[in-house]
């Protein structure tokens, strides 16, 4: 990244946090101990602050230090304004997955209903597929509002009642096979976290080098 857009970056979020916080640019020179005329170079990009006086500005408003080097697409909105745009952002991508498990749901319902004379299948076996939508909406939820570590349980639960109303409708060919990828399936989503941390961590090292 070059020098005049890591200033341009800088100099927008100082500006963005000041506004954010209400401040003029006189009560955030008075808090830091410095000139208005100097807070006005660093908000044009003219100057910058030195590292000592980054570090206090990012204590000032809360923030991580490398929260200045990077762009925010929300800058300028108050914090009551980001939450409520983060709220809205979360129930838009929550309808969105709901809406999609359940298109998903009903087209494989359909299919498996069509053949339900041919295997001899009774409703209330059918009604076994209805099982893993409690989980499904319970990861949904999670995905969006909740804690990571749940999702590992609720996606869990998920292949497993799943496996178990495959076997069940299917039961004429005797399915065994369906609880080995069951088990695979399960492993993979407990290890691929790990995984995953692991090669960022990698790549991290990488990077320093």
């Amino acid at each position: 990244m070059e020098e005049k857009d890591v200033r341009k970056i800088i100099s927008q979020n100082i500006c963005g946090l000041r506004k954010r916080e209400k401040m003029t640019q006189a009560d955030l020179a008075e808090k830091l101990y410095y000139s208005d005329k100097a807070i006005s170079k660093w908000e044009r990009g003219e100057s910058l602050p030195d590292a000592e006086m980054l570090y206090q500005i990012s204590q000032l408003f809360h923030v991580d230090i490398q929260y200045l080097f990077t762009e925010h697409e929300d800058m300028g909105l108050t914090l009551d304004e980001q939450r409520r745009m983060q709220k809205k952002e979360n129930g838009y991508r929550c309808l969105f997955v709901l809406s999609i498990f359940i298109i998903i749901f009903t087209l494989c319902l359909t299919i498996l209903t069509s053949f339900m004379k041919e295997l001899e299948v009774s409703r209330l076996k059918m009604l076994l597929f209805f099982i893993p939508l409690l989980p499904a909406v319970l990861l949904t939820i999670n995905l969006v509002f909740g804690r990571k570590r749940l999702n590992l349980v609720f996606a869990s639960l998920i292949i497993w009642t799943l496996a178990e109303a495959f076997y069940v409708y299917f039961y004429r060919f005797n399915l065994m096979y369906i609880f080995a990828v069951a088990i695979v399936l399960d492993v993979a989503i407990l290890v691929w976290p790990r995984f995953n941390q692991f090669l960022k961590n990698r790549n991290n090292k990488n990077k320093k080098k």
